[in-house]
């Protein structure tokens, strides 16, 4: 049976199913937004959080993601 991302029924899930930044002109930053994970588990579970880079759409090249997580 398929389930949404935020079903009561899983034992891990997210309190937003997608997230939306909203538009922010280059070089501002984009409002904050919380993401709560819900564990069910019996035990605690870690969390890792990849932040893969981007490319840069001026140069082409690969650089640092513009997001961030908090807390790591």
């Amino acid at each position: 049976m398929l389930q949404s991302n935020t079903s009561e029924l899983k034992d891990l899930r997210f309190s937003n199913e997608f997230v939306d930044f909203g538009f922010a002109h280059h070089g501002t930053l984009s409002d904050d937004r919380q993401i709560t994970l819900h564990n069910k588990f019996p035990f605690p579970i870690r969390v890792d959080w990849t932040l893969l880079p981007v490319i840069d759409k001026k140069t082409g090249n690969e650089c640092k993601n513009p997001f961030n997580v908090k807390p790591e």
